[in-house]
């Protein structure tokens, strides 16, 4: 090995230098990144239709101890024969909805039936988590259900503050 080649040769502590200096500068542009694209365009304009549908029952949720949200979980698994209550069901829906929209004439009366089937899904789901909450909620003690109550006033006053930037 000649001297030409030796000096064109970074040391080992160099190229682990300049690989961790990299990832690093790769995160921090990625932090960024990711915290200016979640903040764009926030605000009621742009809140979607899964954000509204979250914000009815999970501040009801999340206010519950852990096992009362694992007893609320399995009770809306059980019992559900909806084609809606998994998500390869709902997949099958989204799917026979396309192809619904690709067929030429347009079939309204089967989207319609589609959207029917779907609506009422929702609704009977809404119906059960709101039947189990209020079963579980009602044979709590009372000093449990006033957790409940400040963990869902902490819920709302969360939500709050993350959305117009104020204290509670």
């Amino acid at each position: 090995m000649d001297n030409t080649q030796s000096a064109r040769r970074l040391p080992r502590a160099f190229k682990w230098a300049f690989g961790i200096s990299l990832a690093l500068n790769l995160a921090f542009v990625g932090v960024f990144a990711g915290a200016a694209l979640r903040h764009i365009g926030d605000g009621p304009q742009k809140r979607g239709p899964r954000d509204i549908a979250q914000s009815y029952g999970t501040p009801f949720v999340r206010a519950l101890p852990r096992e009362a949200r694992r007893d609320l979980r399995q009770s809306m698994r059980q019992g559900n024969p909806s084609v809606m209550s998994t998500r390869e069901g709902r997949r099958g829906v989204y799917l026979e909805m396309a192809e619904i929209l690709r067929a030429d004439p347009f079939d309204a009366d089967s989207a319609t039936a589609l959207l029917s089937g779907q609506s009422e899904a929702a609704q009977n789901a809404q119906a059960r988590a709101q039947t189990a909450w209020l079963r579980i909620v009602g044979t709590m003690p009372h000093a449990d259900r006033m957790m409940v109550a400040d963990r869902l006033e902490e819920q709302l006053n969360e939500r709050r503050f993350k959305k117009d930037g104020r204290k509670p």
